[in-house]
């Protein structure tokens, strides 16, 4: 832990009492001021990372009990055990699939297909490491390539902040890399999440139909910010002069590509028989790597690729913001709130909703805050204005994904940002336009394929 950030941590505790002492006052609120003033305290604890998520987290699902905000045996059982459960799977598949040569071999793949153009490279770069990033986690997809790329650029001669095609490349790696998180259900836990939550509230989407909505949207916001990198940073021609190592695959990798195609052809077969959910053929998998005698998976590799922050934390959101919702706070805001919106198109609420989220999503730093402070808020808009539930949760759960603005409030950005080849700056100027133009164009697609699948 940083110690400057310890400083976060009285802070936090004293938003949490003053909450409490507030409560003396308007007795007839208290459960919505505590919740609230719980809320603000750990998003403070997981934004800062004053200390670690898993410990702040456990730290509020013990307050929830010892606020009176809810008993331990509700915190228990409405603890997200299917979106912990699907995080350490599909971890361990990732930690697999990312020890192998198929990353680097489908990077020499772009490399000739493309014959060395530049813009080509960079579009076909952005895709393929978009369309990875569906099915393998985004920090992992970002490490795999940016180090792969940086090798690359490396032996061809192109030094950091002295080229913009070395530049066009690092900055559509973690862009698109966090995009692809929102493409299918498995691309991030938050996508998990989400569908848990629309199945509380008797929406069911199946992997195909998110896939549907997260793949269309998901291409659309790669080219648009591909687009913008090329043509706020004009790449250099014919610079490539070293391709990325020639790889043979070995039995390791055969098998795990098998493993991992079955996986995902679980996941899509789970959309027509409903006992194939996400997480219980990502766990089947997770033990077949196991359980081949060719050493692809064991405990010590499993325990180091689980992100345990990202397990506590993500499971604990749907106490959260149970504990919230049961208040009723959020949905008297957002009928106050929202009570002279009638005469507003629903297509532009959903566009401003889009926008305040894009703007939050720059400053807070993971997916587990995103989904703490807006879906609950979200869910009681829904109520109070009669928007789509399943658009306005998709939205949330597409910025939650994608943040194209700030280096330092995403993690991802920092390992590609660490060679030197891109500036804070040069990712405002590329990234600001997209932005913009997804809470208008994403929103809209969005909007318009959830009615069309009929996910409402």
């Amino acid at each position: 832990m940083k110690t400057h950030r310890k400083v976060y941590i009285p802070v936090a505790l004293a938003v949490l009492v003053a909450a409490v002492l507030v409560t003396f006052a308007l007795p007839q609120s208290a459960g919505a001021v505590k919740a609230v003033g719980l809320l603000a305290c750990c998003l403070i604890l997981w934004i800062s990372e004053a200390m670690p998520i898993s410990v702040s987290t456990l730290l509020m699902l013990a307050l929830l009990p010892l606020l009176g905000l809810m008993d331990f045996t509700a915190v228990l059982s409405n603890f997200g055990v299917n979106t912990a459960l699907f995080i350490m799977a599909s971890s361990g598949i990732t930690v697999a699939l990312s020890a192998g040569s198929i990353p680097q071999w489908l990077t020499r793949k772009i490399v000739k297909s493309s014959n060395a153009h530049p813009r080509r490279m960079v579009a076909g770069m952005a895709l393929l490491v978009a369309l990875f990033s569906a099915f393998v986690s985004s920090l992992a997809t970002c490490t795999l390539f940016s180090a792969i790329v940086a090798d690359m650029l490396k032996h061809s001669g192109i030094k950091p902040r002295q080229s913009n095609f070395g530049k066009d490349l690092m900055l559509v790696i973690p862009a698109c890399a966090g995009i692809g998180g929102f493409m299918s259900p498995a691309g991030t836990p938050a996508n998990i999440l989400v569908m848990d939550l629309l199945k509380q509230h008797g929406i069911y989407i199946t992997f195909l139909q998110w896939c549907a909505v997260g793949f269309p949207v998901g291409i659309t916001a790669v080219l648009l910010f591909s687009l913008c990198v090329v043509l706020f940073f004009k790449p250099e021609k014919n610079l490539i002069a070293a391709l990325p190592k020639p790889v043979s695959f070995d039995k390791k990798d055969v098998a795990t590509a098998v493993v991992v195609a079955a996986v995902i052809a679980g996941w899509i077969v789970g959309s027509f028989v409903q006992v194939l959910n996400p997480t219980l053929v990502a766990l089947v998998g997770l033990a077949v790597l196991f359980m081949l005698p060719l050493d692809l998976m064991d405990m010590p590799r499993f325990s180091r690729g689980v992100n345990w922050d990202l397990v506590l934390s993500m499971g604990a959101v749907s106490v959260l913001m149970t504990a919230i919702a049961d208040t009723g706070l959020l949905s008297d805001v957002a009928k106050a709130v929202f009570s002279g919106a009638e005469g507003l198109a629903p297509w532009i609420l959903l566009m401003l909703i889009s926008l305040v989220i894009c703007v939050f999503r720059a400053v807070i730093p993971t997916t587990t805050a995103v989904i703490a402070l807006f879906a609950p808020m979200l869910l009681s808009i829904a109520a109070a204005t009669g928007l789509n539930m399943t658009a306005l949760l998709l939205m949330a759960s597409f910025w939650a994904a994608a943040a194209l603005l700030l280096v330092y409030t995403e993690p991802i950005y920092l390992i590609s940002f660490h060679k030197g080849y891109f500036t804070q700056k040069d990712l405002i100027i590329c990234g600001a336009v997209p932005s913009l133009l997804l809470c208008v164009v994403g929103t809209l697609e969005i909007d318009v394929l959830v009615r069309l699948l009929q996910l409402v």
